[in-house]
């Protein structure tokens, strides 16, 4: 229980972090920290209170740890590319960014067997991939973080972690890809407004997720993300996980369209006094 609160209290930290203006290289540092802070903290109580019995070991290593982990890959990975991005021609940026796109390809089709079995749900081999095993049982790898501490990794964990990150950068490089074909197309009217959101990313948020659900606006897709990635256009800002601060909103036990009813008041301050 310690660790589930641990890795949700890690979660809504890193929310608030993504979800500060100018997400940059400063705030990517500060989630790798506090990634690497909650790890030491398992690694701790680990050794100091090792687990009751092998079925909570293995859903520790296969979910817990998973989790954190591949958050700390996440924001190590989007750091060393946007510290090495080309910064002035965007052909050069596109490309950089294919290449690491094949990079994450090429890890997904070698690990394809890894991949079926979490993707299904399997647990027949959850024993071998997420129990510890001593310095003579651990399999060859072309990792060295099973090495690295026996007692803290088992042979799958980071492969886990790995595959969760690695699909996250995936998305977050395609996005950067959907911003430079806008950008370099000469017809877009989204890219010459210099518009700013000057409000909280969570406001902003609750107006797409508003605007999706009265469906007033179409779109080849209509989905969702379809419209969060038009206003992060528009906008030239990165909302993070949308999803989960949508979450956020739906938990509030009161005024659960805060943003929303501020607008109406707004609106209708403007009207009184127009009529006056």
């Amino acid at each position: 229980m310690k660790r589930e609160k641990l890795s949700q209290k890690l979660f809504r930290e890193l929310d608030e972090i993504q979800c500060e203006n100018n997400f940059g290289l400063t705030q990517i540092q500060k989630c790798i920290v506090l990634c690497r802070n909650i790890l030491l903290e398992f690694k701790k109580d680990i050794v100091e209170n090792n687990f009751r019995n092998k079925e909570k070991e293995i859903y520790f290593f296969k979910y817990i740890k998973p989790r954190v982990l591949s958050k700390l890959i996440y924001y190590k990975e989007i750091h060393t590319i946007e510290v090495h991005l080309p910064r002035v021609q965007k052909e050069n940026q596109k490309k950089f960014i294919n290449q690491h796109l094949d990079r994450y390809e090429y890890f997904f089709s070698s690990h394809i067997d890894f991949g079926q079995y979490i993707q299904m749900n399997y647990t027949h081999f959850d024993t071998y991939y997420f129990t510890r095993k001593t310095n003579d049982q651990l399999p060859v790898s072309n990792t060295f973080f099973p090495l690295d501490d026996p007692e803290f990794n088992t042979p799958g964990d980071h492969l886990l972690a790995q595959f969760k990150a690695y699909g996250q950068v995936v998305l977050y490089l395609k996005k950067k890809l959907t911003t430079l074909d806008a950008e370099n197309n000469s017809k877009s009217v989204v890219t010459k407004q210099n518009l700013q959101w000057t409000g909280r990313k969570i406001e902003l948020i609750e107006l797409i997720y508003a605007l999706h659900a009265s469906g007033v606006i179409k779109g080849q897709k209509n989905g969702i993300k379809e419209l969060a990635d038009a206003f992060e256009n528009l906008f030239e800002i990165d909302l993070g996980n949308y999803y989960r601060k949508f979450l956020e909103i739906r938990s509030r036990k009161i005024e659960r369209t805060k943003f929303l009813d501020v607008l109406k008041l707004c609106f209708i301050k403007r009207m009184e006094k127009i009529d006056e």
